[in-house]
């Protein structure tokens, strides 16, 4: 065996190993709404009063039982034409279409969020900082490598052999509107192929 493909053989197993892509989106979901839900505690303490917090916290028990399959599928549908903008860190995306692509979440009053972004305290600075901006910036990288990662495998990558020469495959047609070669390449995600046992 080369070492280039026992190589591969390992990425595989790593892939195998690790979560499901349906459970990192899940736990970065929650994580993020817990980020958001602190977030509009601050901007209450600054007498900025977006919404209850109790609203916050229903939302929050909602989410655990929401379907994660739907979660992440949702997302993708809500989001995939803002991919781009999301990766160049586009502030006018959040301000304009945050609440768009969240908007089939159960997390109370989503534009709660959007307005976390304008709000300001009483000198009129931003309640938001930049390193809390840069929380949720990484928390949108997260979720789209997440759904990246879910296409790819959805889809199932395999390896086949026509005329001596290895050609890298999808055996299902899955969300087949979205061009996952020009995502992944924008983003950095290595899609892993290997050829599958029969």
């Amino acid at each position: 065996m080369s070492s280039g493909s026992s190589f591969a053989n390992s990425l595989v197993q790593v892939a195998k190993e690790r979560p499901l892509p349906v459970d990192r989106f899940c736990v970065n979901m929650n994580d993020m709404a817990q980020l958001a839900a602190e977030l509009l505690q601050k901007a209450n303490g600054l007498g900025c009063f977006i919404v209850d917090p109790t609203l916050v916290a229903l939302g929050l028990q909602a989410l655990e039982t929401y379907d994660r399959t739907m979660l992440i599928t949702r997302f993708i549908d809500y989001s995939v034409e803002y991919w781009d903008q999301i990766k160049e860190r586009n502030q006018n995306f959040i301000e304009q279409n945050i609440d768009s692509i969240f908007s089939n979440l159960p997390m109370g009053d989503v534009k709660a969020f959007h307005q976390l972004f304008k709000a300001t305290n009483a000198k009129g600075d931003p309640i938001i900082d930049n390193n809390d901006r840069e929380d949720i910036w990484q928390y949108m990288d997260a979720f789209v490598m997440i759904c990246l990662d879910y296409i790819h495998w959805e889809r199932i990558p395999d390896v086949i052999e026509r005329n001596d020469e290895k050609m890298a495959i999808y055996r299902r047609h899955f969300m087949d509107n979205i061009k996952l070669e020009r995502h992944c390449k924008t983003w950095g995600y290595q899609r892993v192929f290997s050829k599958r046992k029969t």
